[in-house]
């Protein structure tokens, strides 16, 4: 179910088109509730926490967090700045394909300050997000072989998953990293490590897929592999 389905749900009074009044009238649903999702969780320890989770939240062991309510997310909540959990609570937080969604000097500070005051002393964040470097070196390349490895393009250069054909690689480039503004910023693991040294966490780790320091962390989607960077910070 998409977002405009669900708000459409929530509110069958506005119109489908009307889609902008929608969201933020659902926004202040969610933003409305948030002291009850604290609350709710304000005695919880050694959480693991799904973040960002969309429609793939863990049924079991895992609280997921999202803005929209999918079938498997536990709390509704907007995640950008703050996390829901209290101080030294989390065991383990994973986002795999959220974070490229926040903005890097308004949101990005305040989402990882979040999660180290949520992690308890060795605990383990793990991020996820499209690996800028991979493709920026596919790019540089005289044909499309790293890019094909990369996304799942045929022949024609039509992306399966995006739904697009592509005519240069410089229209694939952008469209992964602006994908019609939702994407605020391309990660590699420089700058990620440097972030993450920012908001205070003293280890870094560059890692692979299914590749962690917490093996309940371990859940990385098959699908996102060709693309994704893995990165895990250890508080």
């Amino acid at each position: 179910m998409s977002l405009k389905t669900k708000i459409h749900k929530l509110f069958p009074a506005i119109p489908k088109t009307n889609l902008a009044i929608g969201q933020k009238l659902y926004a202040l649903k969610i933003k409305r509730n948030e002291g009850n999702v604290i609350q709710a969780l304000s005695s919880q320890t050694d959480i693991y926490g799904n973040i960002g989770c969309g429609g793939v939240g863990l049924p079991t062991g895992w609280v997921n967090i999202d803005f929209s309510i999918y079938e498997n997310v536990t709390y509704g909540f907007d995640c950008r700045k703050n996390l829901p959990f209290a101080d030294n609570s989390a065991k383990g937080l994973y986002t795999e394909h959220f974070f490229e969604h926040l903005d890097y000097f308004t949101e990005v500070p305040y989402f990882l300050a979040s999660c180290y005051r949520s992690l308890q002393k060795g605990g383990v964040l793990r991020i996820v997000v499209p690996d800028a470097e991979k493709y920026l070196r596919g790019y540089c390349t005289d044909n499309w072989d790293e890019l094909k490895r990369t996304r799942p393009l045929n022949n024609d250069l039509y992306d399966e998953g995006m739904g697009i054909k592509f005519e240069t690689k410089m229209q694939l480039v952008n469209e992964v990293f602006r994908q019609g503004g939702d994407h605020k910023y391309a990660w590699d693991y420089e700058t990620l490590k440097l972030s993450l040294l920012k908001a205070g966490f003293n280890l870094t780790h560059k890692m692979s897929y299914m590749q962690s320091n917490d093996a309940k962390l371990q859940i990385d989607q098959a699908n996102r592999e060709p693309e994704s960077l893995y990165v895990e910070a250890i508080k």
